[in-house]
């Protein structure tokens, strides 16, 4: 941003050479990039960072310049009588107060359209702006001046006296100023007369209401859009202005009307024409400014350098914060609506710094020494494990590495030795482990003494054991966990539920895809005498058995000194991540909408939900997505040895909208696929 020297020392006043300035101005954050001429006809060229539009500005540079030395004159703005009323030539009506929270306007009649004065367009030039007219210029004068972007329509070309702020309700084209028309969205907001848009709000007016020379009577506007709105319309419309760059940064809503006022007093003076005796404010929901109390020892500690209270407070107000109360030790300061970058106590901390200059920070070395830590490449992979685990609200245990004989015969599986120990501390740890769930079995019954009824734990370490007839023995790395009692915490509004088999499958599931493991098969084949029959499964990779998971059998939780039902988990780590991908490939989320549809079947009982998910992901239908299965029932009307399930199916494309027609066709090969497979009957 380029800003004349002559114009900032209309708003401040100030001592230092251009030179001192310029640093003064660089070390505060508001960089100089280049300085051209000398003396008074210096113009700066500012670097402003994206979270100051309010150095956007002659009057916020000066602002910044008396903050670090100089002195702030008062902006003098006269507010222009006039004659006639607004409401008797429009009426203005904001349809959408989120994207528009405040609109203001006034009108101008008689004004003459002429060339601009020397001085104006010497000055705008030097900004970088060329000069139109006289109306034109001065909107851009007053813009660069106060950073509030402005516009001026020609009141006779706004049809059936109506102006209305909303956003698109359909597709349309609307040519802008200069000529282009752009195809505009349900999204973009327009200021739009009784027939139609007349600008783009807040990018660019529209041809159909420009400024010429013919131009008699004005409408000028002074608002306030939201910015993240603006942004949006302006990227996609490829269309950057003046006006754009600020509203999209966040201007001042409280400036909005002394802006518009300074706009309507520099045309009077350019132009002549009489202003209508009243304006029109829409601002139903005011922003206020925000209250922030800071913590002087907080200051101190950040900082890491003494300064005292009464100088924090010094160094704000020189920045124009208000201050509303002060104790010894804290400080309470109201923002000012032009500083939007300001929300928490950090943030005036770094204001106290940047004007106190950080060259005058004392440098400090840390008192505490850093130092890295490397892990083996090893264990990324289970440490990664056991935070999943975490997150999902396990707790983690560390168990000793020995059992007992009678442990041993409850969980040991057909094959396996159990390694004895020679002298072992006690009868009850004579044996290495053959498996982690005695272990956590003897923790869920501590914590059940200890009036703790739901649980969730898991452990990862080694178990020991030898094949019979063979010497050499094996020390794989497991993975076990159990779950007991409440789904969820108790709570006055929910009745007790307790975990399921579900619950814990759904847990491996997540863990299972959080490795990117595929091929995981679920089946009821080959599973541990520990285990209950008919509320368990084994677990395999491509044929490869690495685990179980299922209920507890009921013996053994007596065994184990417990009444309730336990489900239990455990894999062979080694061979889980052996079946892990850790190189991730991603797709970009389909920009076209998705069609789900549903269908219900009665099947044999003997037919499980992995049989119909594979059956349909090897159709290789390119449009198919995913499966979801939403309903199981048996019971009346459903035949002897079939169970009714119900499935919605997802379709999608990366590259088009799906047409009914090939989403029924899919569907339809689908179902009857099941048909001719499983000879599923289709419920209506």
């Amino acid at each position: 941003m380029k800003t004349p020297l002559t114009w900032l020392r209309e708003f401040v006043s100030f001592d230092a050479s251009i030179d001192e300035l310029a640093a003064k101005l660089t070390m505060a954050g508001i960089e100089v990039e280049e300085i051209q001429g000398k003396g008074d006809r210096a113009i700066f060229t500012l670097g402003i960072t994206p979270n100051r539009p309010d150095c956007l500005s002659v009057l916020g540079v000066a602002r910044e310049v008396a903050a670090v030395g100089g002195k702030l004159k008062k902006a003098k703005t006269r507010v222009p009588s006039g004659k006639g009323r607004m409401k008797d030539f429009i009426a203005v009506q904001v349809e959408n107060e989120t994207r528009c929270p405040r609109y203001t306007a006034r009108i101008i009649k008689g004004v003459r359209i002429a060339p601009s004065p020397p001085w104006l367009v010497q000055r705008l030039e030097a900004c970088g702006i060329r000069s139109v007219n006289n109306v034109v210029d001065a909107t851009n004068y007053v813009m660069l001046e106060r950073g509030q972007p402005l516009h001026a329509f020609d009141l006779r070309d706004l049809r059936e006296q109506t102006l209305r702020i909303q956003t698109s309700s359909s597709s349309l084209t609307f040519q802008t100023l200069d000529g282009v028309s752009r195809k505009l969205e349900r999204e973009d907001l327009l200021i739009c007369d009784g027939k139609g848009p007349v600008a783009l709000a807040g990018i660019m007016g529209g041809k159909n209401s420009e400024i010429h020379a013919e131009t008699f009577d004005l409408l000028l506007e002074s608002a306030y859009f939201e910015p993240a709105g603006i942004r949006r319309s302006s990227r996609r419309l490829g269309l950057s202005t003046e006006s754009s760059y600020r509203f999209e940064r966040g201007v001042d809503p409280n400036a909005v009307l002394e802006t518009l006022h300074r706009l309507t007093q520099l045309i009077t003076e350019l132009a002549g024409g009489t202003p209508t005796e009243d304006w029109l404010d829409l601002y139903r929901k005011k922003i206020l400014p925000a209250k922030i109390s800071l913590s002087f020892e907080e200051v101190r500690r950040v900082l890491g350098m003494t300064i005292t209270s009464a100088e924090c407070v010094k160094l704000l107000q020189r920045l124009q914060f208000r201050k509303e109360n002060q104790t010894a030790k804290q400080v309470t300061f109201e923002i000012p609506t032009f500083r939007q970058d300001l929300s928490r106590p950090i943030d005036l901390i770094e204001e106290i710094a940047r004007i106190y200059g950080y060259g005058h920070i004392p440098e400090t070395l840390p008192r505490v020494a850093l130092s890295s830590v490397s892990r083996p490449e090893h264990e990324q992979p289970t440490r990664h494990i056991r935070t999943m685990l975490t997150t999902l609200g396990f707790s983690e245990a560390v168990l000793m590495a020995f059992i007992s004989p009678e442990e041993h015969q409850r969980f040991t599986l057909k094959g396996y030795t159990p390694l004895l120990l020679t002298n072992p501390l006690s009868p009850e740890d004579s044996c290495m482990r053959t498996s982690l769930l005695p272990g956590l079995l003897r923790v869920m019954r501590l914590n059940k003494n200890h009036q703790q009824t739901d649980g969730r734990f898991f452990s990862m370490g080694r178990v020991y054991h030898r094949e019979e007839g063979k010497k050499e023995s094996h020390e794989p790395l497991h993975l076990a966990g159990l779950m007991m009692g409440r789904r969820s915490p108790r709570a006055w509004e929910t009745s007790r539920v307790n975990i399921d088999f579900f619950d814990l499958k759904g847990v491996l599931e997540q863990l299972f895809e959080k490795l990117h493991c595929q091929n995981i098969v679920f089946d009821r084949k080959d599973i541990p005498s520990f285990f209950h029959p008919g509320i368990s499964a084994s677990i395999t990779v491509q044929g490869t058995p690495i685990g179980y998971v299922g209920r507890l059998h009921p013996s053994v939780i007596q065994a184990s000194g417990l009444e309730e039902e336990i489900f239990a988990f455990e894999l062979n780590v080694q061979l889980l991540l052996k079946a892990s991908h850790f190189s991730r490939q991603f797709l970009p989320l389909s920009r076209f909408p998705f069609v789900d549809r549903d269908f219900s079947i009665v099947i044999g009982e003997n037919v499980t939900h992995e049989d119909i998910e594979h059956l349909i992901r090897e159709m290789k239908i390119p449009i198919f997505q995913s499966i979801h299965l939403f309903d199981f029932y048996r019971g009346k009307n459903i035949p002897s040895g079939k169970k009714s399930v119900a499935y919605s199916l997802r379709y999608a494309s990366h590259d088009r909208t799906l047409t009914d027609e090939e989403v029924t066709k899919a569907h339809q090969m689908i179902v009857q696929k099941l048909q001719t497979s499983f000879k599923a009957e289709l419920r209506t």
